[in-house]
């Protein structure tokens, strides 16, 4: 994916930090480690980067919206976070994505999430990611040491490094059609 280098950097990082500890003896990392917010807004890249990502490396991809999940009684909701939490730490290494979350309708659901994190993704290889258009809107209570602490941005002005791969991608598409264009029109 062309021009997210800081963002696929981030996720290489916790992927080679499960290979180096294998055997789930990795409580010495910090509780926020693998819980990364994705900010940035609609058609930035962000759902892309993670599907491929899973699909390169064999994450099992889990999502759950929060604006569906708000639709049920608290106590169901419960049982849909529980219920996919198991089934990430049975699957993992696994991805638990969280969409919509300025619809959280409650702090004790938000608060039940943290709990499943701190239950789960350390000893299990599992990474909760959560997609925010707007920061600022969501609830404070989620963010900090025991919750989400990584934020990467996607939609940011490029650098010249990506700039210039991106240019380097399409000139040699340009360059590989234009010589077949050629040889075929002087046919």
């Amino acid at each position: 994916i062309i021009a997210l280098h800081n963002q696929k950097d981030k996720l290489e990082k916790i992927h080679k930090f499960f290979n180096k500890n294998p055997t789930n003896n990795i409580s010495n990392a910090r509780p926020s480690f693998l819980n990364v917010v994705f900010n940035g807004k609609k058609g930035s890249g962000r759902k892309t980067l993670i599907n491929s990502f899973a699909s390169k490396y064999g994450y099992e991809f889990l999502a759950i919206d929060l604006l569906d999940l708000s639709a049920f009684p608290l106590i169901e909701s419960f049982a849909r976070i529980e219920n996919t939490f198991i089934k990430a730490k049975q699957v993992a290494p696994s991805i638990i994505y969280l969409t919509n979350i300025q619809f959280l309708s409650t702090e004790i659901l938000g608060r039940k999430i943290l709990s499943e994190i701190s239950k789960y993704n350390l000893r299990n290889k599992v990474v909760v990611i959560i997609e925010t258009e707007n920061s600022y809107d969501d609830p404070k209570y989620l963010f900090g040491h025991k919750g989400f602490n990584n934020q990467l941005n996607f939609g940011e002005e490029l650098n010249g490094a990506e700039l210039q791969a991106i240019k380097e991608y399409y000139n040699d598409i340009i360059m590989e059609t234009r010589d077949e264009f050629i040889s075929k029109f002087k046919n």
